[in-house]
């Protein structure tokens, strides 16, 4: 099966899940505790710990895992796909495992030349499709394999049925991400706008508490010029999950794209550089840049130069970015006008 997509789209995508996260089994001591600091989100703390026990000499999938957790949330998909191999490789039959090895392969992908992308992308693929053999209630995997695959719809290699099989499994686990699976299957495969908006609206007055679900259906709403609904429905998510660092980042982004309050665009990404997400999206060199650009539309020139600067120092590969993100070049080309 080929896809034709954009790789660090998918990479966004992951980004949207909100879905419960599953534990990795931890027997040893000093492993539970690591465990218990990570599902706190006392991230740094966990990595001490951990790592003091890499030092000790203590080697289990479990640890690997958390590591290539904490690392994928800060941000360094390198280390993450390197020790998430190491746990795939120890303990290969956990889903969640092959899940977040998937995640921080595509956060890799948008780092690679053409033949890379490529083969992460299979790399990547071949990983969720474990998960969800392994796990078939795994429905962060079943939702973005499906997104892969509706995204490359028009362009061949997925089939019809195809799709609608996979949203059918993902409405049988939940309801609220059926009616996005739908939604989504609608708009990019059917080009029906207004079946789209049916199931996305559908999805959000049942769990509008859901990112996904939040999400999905601002980006429906923006896309067919409701732009001020948008607006609301995410901001009525964020009043909500005060500490969701991509609701914020969404948020923000539109907010700037309407024109009409870069004052409470650049207060949602200032709260951004606070949190901390799975995915380690949005990254802190994408909120930074946003805060250059907002502070260049207040005229703040400075500022903006210095947040920039920052970002590059972050990333030096940020152009990248860009250029292969869809979000971040609609922001970028407000710049040229």
């Amino acid at each position: 099966m080929r896809f034709y997509i954009n790789f660090f789209t998918v990479a966004l995508l992951l980004a949207v899940m909100t879905l419960p996260g599953a534990s990795v089994a931890a027997d040893k001591g000093g492993l539970r505790s690591a465990v218990e600091l990570f599902d706190k989100q006392k991230y740094t703390e966990a990595r001490h710990l951990l790592e003091d026990l890499l030092e000790d000499g203590e080697e289990n999938g479990a640890m690997f895992y958390y590591l290539g957790r904490l690392d994928l949330i800060d941000g360094d998909h390198e280390s993450a796909v390197k020790y998430l191999e190491r746990t795939v490789d120890i303990d290969p039959d956990e889903s969640e495992h092959h899940y977040w090895l998937a995640v921080s392969v595509m956060r890799k992908a948008a780092y690679s030349n053409f033949l890379g992308r490529m083969n992460n992308m299979r790399k990547a693929l071949d990983a969720f499709n474990t998960a969800i053999e392994l796990d078939p209630q795994n429905i962060r995997a079943r939702m973005t394999v499906f997104q892969m695959m509706v995204r490359s719809f028009k362009r061949g290699g997925v089939k019809e049925e195809e799709l609608i099989k996979q949203a059918q499994s993902i409405a049988g686990i939940d309801s609220a991400m059926g009616y996005v699976a739908y939604g989504t299957y609608f708009q990019f495969a059917e080009n029906d706008m207004e079946r789209a908006g049916e199931q996305f609206e559908k999805g959000y007055d049942l769990s509008p508490g859901n990112r996904a679900v939040a999400i999905s259906y601002a980006d429906y709403l923006w896309l067919v010029d409701e732009k001020d609904e948008a607006i609301r429905a995410l901001d009525s998510y964020v009043q909500e999950k005060p500490d969701d660092k991509p609701g914020h980042f969404a948020l923000g982004a539109k907010i700037v794209l309407r024109g009409n309050n870069n004052e409470a665009a650049r207060e949602l990404f200032e709260r951004c550089l606070l949190l901390k997400s799975e995915t380690g999206m949005p990254t802190e060199a994408m909120v930074r840049w946003c805060l250059g650009l907002v502070c260049h539309l207040a005229g703040e020139e400075d500022v903006a130069r210095a947040e920039w600067s920052r970002v590059y120092e972050l990333d030096s590969n940020f152009d990248s970015i860009l250029k292969t993100t869809p979000l971040m070049s609609e922001l970028n080309s407000i710049l040229s006008k």
